[in-house]
């Protein structure tokens, strides 16, 4: 009788161990899931931000009102010159890709 003792005690031990890891790791996955939810209420929150941002810059320059602004200044304005990036360079190999096997 104490060694089916023993076993049932182990068992129930063992049980809790394990019930217990397993309420470990559903807490961590609630935990895991909120962070994620909070970043993307902040990623969100700065789009708007962003958003409104540009929207109060275009509303602030418009393109007559620039051209007045600079008048006014009399200063030697010059547009910056575009650089050329490697997106806006034909692709040397484009032609190569279209090809059909074998010929």
């Amino acid at each position: 009788m104490p060694r089916m003792f023993t076993k049932l005690l182990l068992v129930i031990v063992a049980a809790g161990t394990v019930a217990s890891g397993l309420l470990v790791l559903r807490q961590r996955k609630v935990e895991t899931i909120h962070e994620i939810s909070r970043a993307y209420q902040r990623q969100r929150q700065a789009e708007r931000t962003l958003w409104a941002l540009q929207a109060d810059i275009a509303r602030r320059t418009r393109p007559e009102a620039l051209r007045e602004q600079l008048a006014r200044q009399r200063r030697d304005w010059r547009p910056i010159p575009a650089i050329p990036s490697t997106l806006d360079a034909p692709a040397e190999r484009g032609a190569e890709t279209l090809e059909e096997p074998g010929r």
